[in-house]
């Protein structure tokens, strides 16, 4: 029988691989975005606003996800989705001028 304390450091374990592979997932489709976004020629301080509210919201995710924080953590995920579509939007709109 696995005593508690080796249980609880392998979830915490566990863990931190999910919050490593979540985060291997979003930030290069998020950097892709605020890249390609950059050369559009939208509104420059859209562009810095957006990209630092994904910053900011990727940090705040991993953060209540390591403190299992479900709520806050679905919130912070939601802030970067909008901003990424924030970017994207700010890009598109010049394609209409």
């Amino acid at each position: 029988r696995v005593p508690k304390s080796q249980e609880r450091g392998q979830e915490r374990d566990r863990r931190w691989r999910r919050i490593v592979a979540n985060d291997l997932e979003a930030l290069p489709f998020g950097l892709i975005i605020i890249w390609s976004t950059l050369v559009k020629n939208g509104s420059a301080p859209l562009h810095q606003k957006f990209t630092i509210a994904f910053t900011v919201a990727r940090y705040l995710h991993t953060i209540f996800y390591a403190k299992k924080k479900p709520f806050v953590r679905m919130l912070s995920w939601m802030t970067g989705m909008i901003s990424l579509l924030g970017l994207l939007t700010n890009s598109l709109r010049t394609l209409r001028a």
